[in-house]
């Protein structure tokens, strides 16, 4: 979502206008896609994806007919799966580059990205103008009327009051501390950015923790890995140990376990793996708080290169982020 408003940010910054096309609702049941978005100008696609290549393809061609007329609509697109017949439902917004209330909706959304602060994407469906929406019920954008600013649902849902409208939770609940910032950091604080996590890094080295290295990281912090028992760890945040060393791993795991923390994941090979678990029995911890440790073993994940780990990382987290 970050990367959807900077280059909304980008094309107004030049004067162009753009599309903004959500995917509001797939036909096909369990496989609802909803969130997917994309967008595009007159060139071609700029940003995202959708799941279906030719869905994909005739939302790029219909977005850029929209130029000629400067408005936004909605559309929907026929598809073949599994020999039944599926509709997407796609809304496109018309985003000009010259409209105060676009540019004041790009850089409060960015605003509150970058603060880590909950917000919702919304779009009058009759208009197919956007706004986003703070956690205060608070809109920039569009109007949005208050009894739907004050909705604000879990999941994305579309909403009837004199038009309909779409709301689409952003969430950014809990952090995820990077305990380490090496190699492997490098690449889990990107994706884990286009995951709408924030990301905390922790590192006893300034060559390491420093905004130049991480500059999508919410917070960088310099300390000592036997010092970390003062962090203001929540029972909804994350850790990730990657520090330099298996031994520094065990200093920290030891620490981090005495956390409400919800989940905690290690990078080791399987006999590390063993030898952590069993160094934190012999010093007390129960099994119940040895198993808040989730293994990314190198052998189970097949991970070699620092990005494949980091892609194994990122997976694990969200995994345990929806359970």
């Amino acid at each position: 979502m970050r990367t959807l408003f900077e280059s909304l940010c980008e094309q107004i910054n030049k004067g162009k206008d753009s599309v903004a096309a959500i995917l509001m609702q797939d036909g096909a049941g369990a496989r609802n896609q909803y969130g997917t978005h994309m967008l595009i100008d007159e060139l071609g696609l700029i940003y995202g994806y959708f799941y279906k290549t030719y869905v994909e393809h005739s939302v790029e061609l219909w977005a850029q007919s929209l130029f000629d007329e400067c408005r936004g609509t909605m559309g929907e697109f026929a598809y073949s799966f599994g020999g039944e017949e599926e509709k997407a439902r796609v809304c496109f917004c018309y985003i000009e580059a010259g409209k105060p209330q676009n540019r004041q909706m790009v850089w409060r959304a960015l605003d509150l990205i970058r603060e880590g602060e909950n917000m919702w994407l919304a779009v009058n469906l009759h208009t197919a103008e956007m706004a986003v929406i703070d956690a205060f019920g608070v809109s920039c954008g569009c109007r949005i009327p208050a009894s739907v600013c004050k909705a604000r649902p879990e999941h994305a849902e579309i909403i009837t009051e004199d038009v309909k409208y779409y709301l689409e939770p952003i969430h950014y609940n809990g952090k995820v501390y990077i305990i380490g910032g090496g190699n492997i950091a490098l690449e889990l604080v990107e994706m884990l950015d286009k995951a709408n996590f924030r990301t905390v890094i922790i590192d006893d080295s300034i060559e390491y923790a420093n905004r130049e290295r991480f500059p999508r990281a919410y917070d960088i912090q310099i300390r000592a890995y036997n010092k970390l028992k003062c962090l203001l760890i929540e029972p909804e945040d994350h850790v990730v140990i990657l520090t330099r060393s298996f031994q520094c791993d065990k200093t920290v795991m030891g620490q981090i376990l005495e956390t409400p923390v919800r989940s905690i994941l290690t990078v080791n090979n399987e006999q590390q793996k063993m030898q952590g678990k069993e160094w934190l029995r012999k010093h007390g911890y129960t099994q119940e708080e040895i198993q808040r440790l989730t293994d990314i073993t190198l052998e189970e994940y097949k991970c070699e290169t620092p990005y494949e780990i980091a892609m194994a990382v990122t997976v694990a987290l969200i995994r345990n982020r929806t359970d």
